[in-house]
Parts: C-alpha cells; sequence; structure tokens
C-alpha cells in the first residue's frame, strides 16, 4: 500500500490521470484499514504531525476532486457571447486542452 501511495504522489507531481486515481484509491483503503489496526499510543508531537499530515492529505484530495486542473480533458475559457435563434445573451464554453 504504501508503494502504491508513493507511485500515486509521484503521478500527481507529474499530473498525469492516473496518479490520480492511484493515489486517491490507496487513500482510501488507508483509511479504511486504519479503524482496524487497533488502538495505539502515540506522543503529543507525532499525534500533532499525524493529524497535520491528514489534513494536508484531505486537502490534496479535495483539490484532486473538486478543481479544475491539468487532470481534467476539458478547459474553462469563460463566457462566450453568443447570437442564437432564442436570442442574444451569454453562454458558456469549454475548449478542449491537450492530454498531458
Amino acid at each position: 500500500m504504501l508503494i502504491a501511495l508513493i507511485a500515486g504522489l509521484v503521478g500527481i507531481l507529474r499530473t498525469k490521470i492516473w496518479g490520480k486515481y492511484i493515489y486517491l484509491g490507496s487513500a482510501a483503503f488507508g483509511y479504511l484499514l486504519a479503524p482496524t489496526l487497533g488502538p495505539t499510543v502515540e506522543h503529543a508531537y507525532s499525534a500533532a504531525i499525524y493529524d497535520l499530515s491528514s489534513l494536508a492529505a484531505g486537502g490534496a484530495i479535495t483539490l484532486l476532486l473538486f478543481t479544475q486542473s491539468s487532470f481534467n480533458k476539458w478547459c474553462w475559457i469563460g463566457p462566450k457571447f453568443a447570437a442564437g435563434a432564442a436570442g442574444i445573451g451569454f453562454k458558456y464554453a469549454a475548449l478542449h486542452c491537450a492530454s498531458v
């Protein structure tokens, strides 16, 4: 599992789509596995660092899932003025980006 997590991080840093899915899968598997490991006793500093790393991982997962990034196949270019049969107005347009 650790190898998959590291491979996913490398893929994310190189903006590969497979890195996103490997990282998300290994992180989800790790969070699901954690309750089965039993109780642990940790020092306050190591517990604080673990909590901060969990927050950072959650932030990374949020950014991977809910933001426009180079992992997406479509890029946002903004509103485009369009005159159609229904009248004159603004239409949202998307431009296809090259895959990374």
